[in-house]
């Protein structure tokens, strides 16, 4: 195997189709996470040809203070679906012969991948770890059409947040939080995110990217960073070159995992 990508959210999905597509041997192991729509700035949706993944435009990210002061930045972008953008990958991936084992969990340091019961050794040259940020969020999806339907709201940067979808809206973070300030507002379904964290012990040298590295755009976005990132690395490991990115190194011919954070 050339690849395992241990972790399965939406970059490991996109670094799975990209790869196997370069005819690498890939492998991709782990559980699928919750996801939600979530804002990407129009510059992203041209990069990565994502108009048939797009909710609705987004024109303004509203952020609002504990005394509900506000400031109010202009943005030119959409709400993506990202559960419907990460089934692209997956569906991509499987096409070009990537194995993945979805409910698989991993022993790094004995390259040992346990699935349904069943344990399995395998030898890959490149390991690439991907991990979420662990904390479980509360989520709901409610019938409201927000005041404004293209702006993503922030309270308190941001322990409360409202994507709107359509004419629905995901409300997330701290539920205790400003419930007054929502009118005509009715609940569809409340769950909780709860993102993965994987198992097992890294070795070797670790380069982090990503989210939980504090890795996200100017304008807050998270999955348009993941993204980049991921293309990054990609575009990195098929220039044959040494491995370099944020200014970290690695020989190539000295074993490498790589660590991306989403």
């Amino acid at each position: 195997m050339d690849v395992a990508i241990y972790g399965m959210g939406l970059p490991s999905a996109y670094l799975a189709s990209r790869l196997s597509a370069e005819g690498l041997v890939v492998g991709l192991f782990g559980k699928v996470p919750d996801m939600v729509s979530e804002p990407v700035s129009r510059q992203t949706i041209e990069d990565f040809s994502l108009d048939d993944f797009t909710l609705n435009k987004l024109n303004f990210i509203a952020n609002f203070n504990k005394d509900f002061e506000l400031t109010e930045k202009v943005v030119d972008g959409h709400i993506v679906s990202t559960k419907k953008l990460y089934w692209h990958y997956i569906n991509k991936a499987m096409q070009y012969g990537c194995e993945i084992l979805e409910g698989s969990d991993f022993d790094i340091e004995r390259n040992l991948v346990s699935w349904h019961g069943k344990g399995m050794k395998i030898d890959p040259k490149l390991s690439i770890i991907e991990e979420a940020e662990g904390k479980p969020v509360s989520t709901i999806l409610a019938g409201r059409i927000p005041f404004n339907a293209d702006t993503v709201e922030f309270y308190d940067d941001p322990d409360m947040w409202v994507v709107p979808t359509g004419n629905l809206a995901l409300i997330g973070g701290k539920m205790d939080f400003s419930w007054h300030k929502f009118e005509r507002m009715s609940l569809l379904k409340s769950y909780s995110l709860a993102y993965v964290r994987p198992s097992g012990h890294l070795v070797d040298e670790v380069i982090r990217v990503g989210r939980a590295a504090g890795h996200t755009s100017k304008e807050g976005f998270v999955i348009e960073s993941s993204l980049h990132n991921a293309r990054l690395l990609v575009d990195t490991l098929i220039a044959k070159d040494d491995l370099k990115i944020y200014d970290k190194a690695a020989r190539k011919t000295s074993p490498i995992t790589l660590w991306l954070k989403a």
